[in-house]
């Protein structure tokens, strides 16, 4: 089941994921607690900002050059849109459906606490560290990640590659920043949060916290 031979049913689920993994959090956290998590456009010009901004416009073009993939035979047999070595489809849906699930699991278990992008001026109350939190600093990350590598091997080009290896260089100076912002806010607290639970993946480690 190639992109080439189903391109609807791939091209389906990459908006799903968008609706799912972006969109419908929002919605759904507006109506429970009554604001938007979405707090990046308030806070001052930062490198958080300027770099949310860019993973966004590469996700654009990421999202573009899947689509024309699916859709499009030149592009397909362009230097830029042949695939470099093709995976078996069960593993490539395999992270794509898993990592979206890790990703709106991570997002649920945060409740009121989640939000995208950071202000300074409204720092976190508290530090969370519940849910998906115990196992990884960053599992939101991590879920994106994997649901993009896994859209990414359905036609790995070295055009979609190369946006996908961008993306999660993005991410990753994200997850950076947001851990010196909550450094900076929690001090000792934070550190010994960071020294139990791996930024990623790993095995946390049992360490009594401060």
């Amino acid at each position: 089941m190639s992109i080439v031979e189903h391109p609807e049913l791939h091209l389906a689920f990459a908006v799903f994921a968008v609706l799912a993994g972006l969109v419908a959090p929002v919605l759904v956290h507006r109506e429970r607690f009554g604001r938007s998590p979405v707090v990046l456009f308030g806070a001052a010009d930062s490198v958080h900002r300027r770099t949310c901004l860019s993973v966004a416009a590469l996700g654009l073009a990421w999202g573009a050059a899947l689509a024309s993939a699916a859709c499009s035979p030149a592009f397909r047999n362009s230097h830029k849109g042949a695939p470099i070595v093709m995976v078996p489809a069960a593993v490539s849906w395999s992270l794509a459906i898993g990592g979206l699930a890790l990703l709106v699991a991570a997002q649920a278990t945060m409740g009121e606490a989640y939000r995208i992008g950071q202000d300074p001026a409204k720092p976190p109350a508290q530090l969370f560290m519940a849910g998906l939190h115990r196992f990884s600093r960053h599992p939101i990350y991590l879920g994106a990640s994997a649901c993009l590598l896994g859209m990414t091997l359905w036609w790995p080009s070295g055009f979609l590659d190369l946006c996908f290896v961008a993306i999660v260089v993005g991410l990753h100076t994200l997850a950076l920043d947001e851990e010196r912002f909550l450094h900076e806010r929690f001090g000792e607290r934070f550190a010994a949060y960071a020294r139990r639970v791996p930024r990623f993946v790993g095995v946390p480690r049992r360490a009594p916290l401060p």
